[in-house]
Parts: C-alpha cells; structure tokens; sequence
C-alpha cells in the first residue's frame, strides 16, 4: 500500500489530499482551540494496520487495566495512600461528600481512552506497548476515529487500485456504538432500560452533535445542554421539555465546581449524580496521571488481582507525582530498589518527561531528553511547588513511521512524493464486546492534535 501511494502522480496525489481535507472538514474533523479558532485537523494518506490476533490482546490488555483502573474509587476511599495519590480540590471533596449517593451507586459507568505507545509493525509489537495515561472525562476524538477510518476506506484505497484496491481491510469497532451500548446499560442497570440522553458540556463541540444523531437514528432521543440548563422537577430531571434519563458529560467536577462558586445553577447535574444517572461517574474523575502509581508501586498493585498486575508490571509507565518522598525506582521493586525520589528526578533528566496531572492537550509537558539543565530544573522546581499537580514518568518516546507529503505545488512539480517520519500514538477504548482505536501523529514527539498533529487510520486487516 505504501508503495502504491508514492507511486500516484503528484498531481494525483495532491488531488487525494484536497478531497480528503474537504470531506474530512465536512464531516467535523475540525480542532477548536481556547479562543474558539478553528482548523481543519490534517489526515494521514496511509493507515495503520492491525492483524486479528494484535486487536485480541490489545482489546484483553486494555480491559484488564480498565478494570484495574475502576478499582481506584473504592481503593481511594479505603486507603489513605491511594487518596495521597489523586488528590482532589476542596471544591470537588464537598460535590462529592453533598452527593453522597449511597446504594443506586453500585453502578459506576466510566469509558475511558487509553493513551499508549506501541509499534504494530513490529515483530516484537507486545514488548514496546506502554500506556501513557487515561482519559475518562472529555474523551476526545469519538467522532474522529470513525471518520478518519470511514475516508481511508471510501477515498484512499479505491484510488490506488490493482491489489491495494481489494486488500481485505476494515475499520475497527465504532466509538458512538460502543457509547450508546454503554449507556444503554447503565440505563437498565438503574431501572431505566429505554434511556433518553442529555449530552452535557458547557461549550458546544461536534463530537457531541454528531453523537445526538447517532443516538436518535438509532432509537435514542438525545438533546444537547448545557450544564445549567438541567431541572429538576419532583424525582425527574429535565431540558426544557426533554425527560432526562442519563447525562453523559464532558466536563469535569471541577468545572461544575467553578459554575456553581460563579453563582450558576447546577442543582440539576448535583440531582443526576445523587441519582446515579451521570456517566461517566464521579470515579471518572480520577483519571490523574498520577493514577499510574497506583497501579507501579509495589505496596499499592497487592490490592489487584495477579492477571491486572501482570497487565500493569509489563505496560504501564512508571509514574511518580513530584513530591520529596522515597519510593519505588523505575529499575526494580521491593524495598532495595526504593529512591529518594527528587534526587532522582534531577539526575535522571535524559530518561524522564515531567507532566501536569490533570491537564490535558499536550500542554505543560516537558520532556528530559530534549531541555537543558536548567530547564529541568526549573520545571521540577515548578512541580515541587505545587503539590499534586505534576508527574514524572519514564519517557518512552512513541513510534516513528514515514507518511507521504502531499505535493503543496498542487501537483505540478516533478520528482518523486517527499515522505516525512511523523511520532504515532494510539489511543484504545475497550469494552467487554468492542475494541476502537484512536489515531494520531506529529513530527511533535508530544503528540496531540491540540499541538497541531494529525489523524491516522487503524484498520484491521
């Protein structure tokens, strides 16, 4: 397939590009930054390709640490050194003591993305797979992913004809079904198996339109709303004159939190979460960096059964929140391999990468290997400033594949198609009957598409 991309004309080959730009944009494949700009997120000629028996361990590694993962609400609560670990703001300790759910909780609803470095091209692909970090709340790229790999399929292959063109493959399983299975669910799990749906985020995003007419089309009402347009009248919730059964959110507790100290209404979200009507749960809310210490510090994983901690020793990150302590080191376990973490830290530059907690976008990320001394420095003196805030994990830097260069001459110059190597990240979501797998490059080794990267297709073949 690659061969037969750079054996397209340019002129083709730029033809290709336009096309799928265009169809891409119409179909919501559009990043909106913080001043509300938006751009057209790029897309990767060439996919990624997964075999069947790579999607079977990667669909049963991701739902052992998911399930690992969903053990950290009720561990946090139980230990004192799992809350040390995901702190919470003061404003988030009183939402969640006011919520106080009780016995309609014992349902907690969270789907996650899990963000992972690994090589599928690789002989040795099980060995190099790392996860990075978890996304519970705000899960992007729920509409990107089947997009992305609906216009491979339709655009890409046909084009190239000849073998390429009848290649056996296949997008993976589809983000929006695998949602609507989940809330689903939930909903029958609660006493309510015909749910209707609000979607809930105080700005208006695609991904969250193009889930409303998913779920209508599919026999699910859904309305899109706005935290604080949630009422409650008697036991039930509502949108104007829309019943609500479940919300599905995309934000956080902690900006409910800044709605209501603003002086916002947000009694109805408060409702829904008493109720156990929210998904993701308050436990989505834990989806710290720091989460992966948890699941790498020896005195912490013997709270988990042996198949999870196998999952966890093999392909999660070492993981520390900055702080002066002494812990488990990157190299070994048990007491004789325990450091003094922030001398560690500082001499460890070259192997380390230094991350905000709970932010996300790629931003605030400092990577070891490429700062100065003093740069390192600095930022880990800005970590141990603010406690709870920064982690450092061990840098794993992600996979480096050649994509070709859509000709910017229109296709008019001469010469062979220029290729440029682009870092690959792939994210996972996994439920017990569905696998998705979320695409993204840069030539950023700090890949995000909030930093500019692009979307590249995972198919299965």
């Amino acid at each position: 397939m690659r061969a037969a991309v750079l054996a397209l004309p340019r002129r083709d080959l730029a033809r290709l590009a336009r096309d799928l730009a265009a169809e891409g944009a119409r179909r919501g494949l559009v990043h909106r930054d913080g001043s509300g700009a938006v751009r057209v997120v790029p897309l990767q000629l060439l996919p990624q390709l997964v075999s069947g028996p790579q999607r079977r361990r990667l669909h049963r590694v991701a739902l052992l640490l998911n399930a690992g993962l969903h053990r950290l609400a009720g561990l946090r609560a139980e230990d004192a050194r799992v809350r040390a670990l995901l702190p919470l703001e003061a404003g988030e300790l009183r939402w969640l003591d006011a919520l106080n759910p009780g016995p309609a909780a014992r349902r907690a609803t969270v789907v996650a993305r899990l963000d992972a470095r690994v090589d599928l091209q690789d002989p040795d692909w099980e060995m190099g797979l790392r996860f990075y970090e978890t996304n519970s709340v705000s899960v992007g790229g729920i509409n990107d992913a089947v997009v992305i790999d609906e216009l491979i399929l339709r655009f890409v292959l046909p084009r190239l004809g000849g073998i390429c063109a009848s290649l056996p493959l296949a997008a993976n399983d589809d983000v929006r079904a695998m949602v609507l299975d989940r809330l689903v669910s939930h909903g029958s799990a609660i006493g309510r198996p015909r749910p209707r749906v609000a979607l809930v985020q105080e700005e208006r995003e695609e991904d969250f339109e193009t889930l409303a007419d998913y779920f209508a089309a599919r026999g699910v009402p859904a309305v899109i709303a706005d935290p604080r347009e949630l009422e409650v009248r008697g036991e039930e919730i509502r949108v104007r004159d829309f019943a609500v059964d479940i919300v599905y959110r995309d934000l956080e507790l902690r900006d409910l939190v800044a709605l209501e100290e603003r002086g916002d209404d947000v009694r109805g979200m408060k409702h829904a979460f008493r109720r156990n009507r929210v998904v993701p749960s308050a436990a989505g809310d834990l989806d710290h960096k720091s989460a992966l210490e948890v699941l790498t510090t020896p005195a912490l994983v013997r709270h988990f059964p042996a198949r999870e901690r196998e999952v966890f020793a093999r392909h999660v990150l070492w993981t520390r929140l900055v702080r002066e302590t002494r812990t488990a080191g990157p190299d070994g376990s048990g007491e004789g391999a325990d450091i003094d973490l922030v001398p560690f830290l500082r001499a460890s530059r070259e192997r380390l990468v230094l991350k905000p907690n709970r932010r996300w976008g790629g931003a605030g990320i400092v990577l070891g290997p490429l700062a100065s001394e003093s740069a390192w420095d600095t930022a880990l003196g800005t970590a141990l400033a603010e406690p709870g805030a920064w982690v450092a994990q061990v840098w794993a830097p992600p996979p480096v594949a050649s994509f070709p260069v859509a000709p910017d001459d229109g296709g008019n110059g001469r010469g062979q198609v220029p290729v440029a190597p682009h870092h690959v990240v792939l994210g996972f979501v996994a439920t017990p009957r569905a696998l998705a797998i979320y695409g993204r490059t840069s030539t950023d080794p700090i890949v995000n598409v909030a930093r500019r990267g692009s979307l590249v297709a995972v198919l299965r073949h």
